[in-house]
């Protein structure tokens, strides 16, 4: 308790004791009278957004709609790879493999938006080039946001599924190998040692990354730099927050912003946790 004394006290001390500043958000906030002097509101900051719920409803989907496709997919690619690394018997390949799937996290997002945009932009872009010599007619990608659910999912995985990957690698590292070695003389094959023991005993790991990038659900991304103007009504993250901002003015759209933010994925994370518990106890 005494090693864990200093972490608890900053955690107490910069987590937690500044959220009694949210009581702004219920106040009509001035200088003079200060956050706690400040005449109380209600809920009247709120009505703006209430009154105008589609559009903060249509950002709000897009954020978690597109979190929930990093998450599954992201975790599919990052256990598929760790499956994959932990079947190659060869060191030296092992060790290239796994330093070349990890590289792109590596990379700067502005880089992956410059290397995006010579695969998609329209005029001379890698992909519309390649469309047009095999017949097609070029896509306008960055005019047309149904593409970037896609695009953004993809983006992520490429980015991610190393490093994530090797998490799960080196939780498959620390399995007992005689559980193996008795499925393949009872005569398992490879899929049934995946299927029956590894993906089994990788359920409480995968489970924890989930809940934990749940929390995290409706924080804003590294990943603006991947999009283009044109594209960013559509799919950008901060719009919620530009929403927010320019509806109660700076200080109060923040906080509101914050709230909202805070609270949801609360939600989302309580609610995917019971879903979760069910389905253990199910299968």
């Amino acid at each position: 308790w005494l090693l864990a004394l200093p972490g608890i006290a900053l955690t107490l001390m910069f987590a937690y004791i500044p959220m009694s500043g949210l009581v702004i958000i219920f106040k009509d906030y001035n200088f003079k009278d200060g956050i706690f002097g400040s005449p109380w509101v209600g809920l009247k900051n709120f009505e703006f957004f209430f009154a105008n719920f589609s559009n903060a409803w249509r950002a709000t989907k897009n954020t978690i709609i597109l979190n929930l496709f990093y998450t599954v997919f992201g975790t599919v690619a990052a256990v598929g790879l760790a499956i994959m690394f932990n079947e190659i018997r060869h060191k030296k390949f092992l060790k290239v493999s796994q330093s070349l799937s990890i590289m792109p996290y590596f990379i700067s997002w502005v880089v992956a938006g410059g290397i995006l945009r010579a695969l998609l932009n329209y005029d001379g872009g890698a992909i519309n080039n390649l469309l047009v010599s095999i017949g097609f007619e070029r896509l306008d990608f960055y005019n047309d946001p149904k593409y970037w659910r896609v695009i953004l999912t993809l983006c992520n995985i490429w980015k991610s599924a190393g490093y994530n990957g090797i998490i799960y690698f080196s939780t498959i590292a620390g399995f007992d190998t005689s559980l193996y070695e008795s499925a393949q003389v009872d005569g398992a094959n490879l899929w049934q040692r995946i299927r029956y023991i590894t993906i089994p005993l990788l359920k409480p790991t995968i489970i924890i990354l989930f809940l934990l990038s749940i929390g995290k659900i409706m924080r804003r991304p590294d990943h603006d730099d991947v999009h283009h103007k044109s594209v960013s009504d559509a799919v950008r993250y901060d719009r919620y927050h530009r929403y927010l901002r320019i509806s109660f003015g700076y200080r109060c759209g923040r906080l509101c912003n914050g709230f909202c933010r805070g609270a949801v994925p609360v939600h989302l994370r309580l609610c995917s946790g019971t879903v979760l518990q069910l389905a253990g106890r199910t299968f």
